[in-house]
């Protein structure tokens, strides 16, 4: 993934708002699901040094059986920075789907609004970061994955889906007609499968999106100014 100004601001503007959540002696993870060699790694550096191995468990944990709200606010800006780092240093072996579900389990709305509004911010960095790299560029997460995991935590998807439908660069079509060719959003019987199952109205948000006028409309167009990439092509083949 690209890493723009946008999202390294937004980046430190967590580790900002979440400072005053300090490290306890224990994070209480479950003994039935976690080790105390689980609990050392989380105190054995300081939470800018803490690797994606160290907090892998619990990015996934979080909340459910391990901590409470405070405990994971306090590694939530670490555990996000991590999210959009590359290679071994991300958390590319776990889904953003998986990861930013703990907000909504952690009822994050109900958080205060200087909170709120810094992950909303993070989100927003992140997704334009997202359509601004190829699907190459993504690798193994792609432009599926990040839309998901962000319909994990918000409510609606409109404004995410109106920054893709504004952005007309090559790597924000080229990712559109990947998600066109690759989920299966523009089926006649649509269904929400894997993560959407549990996100059913943002689901039928991005389906009447993708199907819509405005969609084709881009596609045709990214046609016309790319005429060799044969993506475009295909995916306007498949929205007919």
């Amino acid at each position: 993934m690209k890493k723009t100004p946008d999202l390294s601001v937004a980046v430190g503007r967590l580790y900002d708002v979440f400072a005053g959540y300090r490290l306890p002696l224990s994070t209480d993870p479950c003994p039935c699901c976690h080790t105390p060699e689980d609990e050392r790694l989380l105190h054995s550096k300081a939470l800018t040094q803490l690797s994606a191995s160290d907090l892998k468990k619990f990015a996934g944990d979080a909340i459910l059986v391990w901590g409470n709200e405070d405990h994971y606010r306090h590694f939530l800006p670490r555990i996000f920075e991590l999210m959009i780092l590359a290679g071994d240093a991300g958390l590319e072996l776990d889904d953003p789907q998986v990861v930013f579900a703990r907000l909504t389990y952690g009822n994050w709305k109900q958080w205060p609004k200087s909170e709120q509004l810094a992950i909303q911010k993070y989100f927003s960095a992140l997704w334009s970061a997202v359509l601004a790299s190829t699907p190459r560029e993504l690798c193994s997460t792609n432009v599926d994955d990040w839309l998901c995991g962000i319909a994990q935590a918000e409510d609606n998807l409109l404004a995410y889906l109106q920054t893709w439908s504004d952005d007309s660069t090559f790597a924000a079509c080229l990712n559109l007609a990947w998600f066109i060719a690759n989920t299966n959003f523009i089926q006649s019987d649509a269904r929400p499968v894997d993560f959407w199952k549990q996100r059913k109205d943002q689901f039928q948000e991005v389906r009447s999106w993708v199907t819509g006028a405005g969609v084709k409309f881009k596609m045709d167009q990214a046609e016309k100014e790319w005429p060799r990439e044969e993506m475009f092509g295909f995916a306007r083949g498949v929205l007919r």
